[in-house]
Parts: structure tokens; sequence; C-alpha cells
């Protein structure tokens, strides 16, 4: 089986995707011991990869790049860096699947399947689609408070998680 890679989207880093991936480890872990009798070794074989685009989480120190184009290059490069074999299999969301599509089509060799979520890209949704204009006074709360992390991150949370029970713990971490 492949191993499968995360992308999150615009301002977003590998700690945002929360308990999605230890989900997503556990359940590629069953269907490798259903598939093959035996669970397989993570060591032995990467299963998942979070990377980070350029200016984000682990690479908020680099400046991102101005193109997909160079995102692809950046985020190609890293998986490849980890030595986990390819093909993958690419889950991303939002920027991460403009980025995850412009890879297949530019390298369909590295590119097992695709799932994507949310993607901003055109054909398929619309600019009003793809930011509502009823999220326009939040998005211009948290532009107003960017420079207050928390402040930020907390309207950044209105707009996109249901689950408000979390947070207090979604801030913290």
């Amino acid at each position: 089986m492949s191993t499968w890679i995360l992308l999150r989207g615009l301002t977003r880093e590998t700690r945002h995707w929360g308990h999605l991936p230890d989900a997503l480890r556990e359940h590629l872990s069953q269907t490798a011991s259903h598939s093959s009798g035996e669970a397989l070794r993570d060591a032995a074989c990467p299963r998942l990869l979070l990377l980070d685009l350029p200016g984000n989480g682990e690479f908020a120190d680099r400046r991102a790049p101005a193109t997909v184009a160079g995102m692809v290059a950046f985020v190609r490069q890293a998986a490849l860096q980890t030595g986990a074999p390819g093909p993958y299999s690419v889950l991303a969301m939002s920027l991460g699947g403009m980025v995850a599509t412009d890879w297949a089509q530019r390298y369909p060799e590295d590119i097992e399947r695709l799932v994507l979520i949310n993607t901003s890209m055109r054909p398929f949704s619309r600019p009003h689609e793809r930011l509502r204009p009823s999220a326009w006074p939040g998005l211009l709360g948290i532009a107003m408070h960017w420079s207050d992390a928390v402040e930020a991150e907390r309207g950044i949370h209105r707009l996109t998680c249901n689950n408000v029970e979390t947070l207090g713990t979604d801030i913290d971490t």
C-alpha cells in the first residue's frame, strides 16, 4: 500500500489536522492487517506523512512560493527526502488540494490517488462558493486581530469548526 501525505491549506499547518492523522493511521493499520494477514510495522513502511507548505508550521521561517508550481516543487522534494516510497496517496484540503492536483498533473507517476476536501480551485468552485459572503465579516475580524494569535485562532475556529466544545483545547494546542 502507498504512503499517505496530508496537506493543509492557506495559513494552516499539520497540527491543525487535530485527531484525523491518528484516526487515519489506525484505519490504515487495520486495513493493512486485514489485507495481508499481519500488521505492517510503521518503522519499516511509513504510512502517513504530514507535510507543511512553506511559510507554515515547520517551515514558517521560509518564504512561501508565489505559485502553486513552486509549492509543488517544495512539497515533492520534502516527500522524497523522507525516503517514503511512492507513488503517494494524498489527502489535501483547500490550497493543499490545489497543490496536490498540480503535483498529480505534473508528475503522474508520483501520485496514486487524491482525496480533496473543500478545494478552492477553479473550476470546482466559484469565488462566492470558496468564500461565502456571510463569512466576510468574520474574516475581517480575524484580519483586524491577526497580530493576536490567540484571537485570530478563535476567529478561524468559529468559521471552520462546528465543534465548539473543543475550542479551548484546540486553542491551547
